[in-house]
């Protein structure tokens, strides 16, 4: 597994959740792949002061490598 950053994120699995608090939904699940909008999704997010929880990393979500 390897840790990318948002905005280079789509086409890839994900490996770990990212969900906004509040309320808690998440916007990506392991196992899913990573499509073009929810990744521009998740830069605005950070973008705009959200706090994105699940990730290990700030501002990174890790995803597998050959996914």
């Amino acid at each position: 597994m390897r840790k990318v950053s948002f905005d280079q994120a789509e086409g890839k699995i994900a490996a770990e959740y990212v969900y906004l608090y509040p309320p808690g939904i998440p916007l990506i699940v392991p196992g899913e792949r990573i499509s073009e909008k929810i990744a521009e999704e998740m830069s605005e997010y950070e973008k705009m002061g959200f706090r994105i929880e699940g990730t290990k990393v700030k501002g990174k979500i890790e995803v597998l490598i050959n996914g």
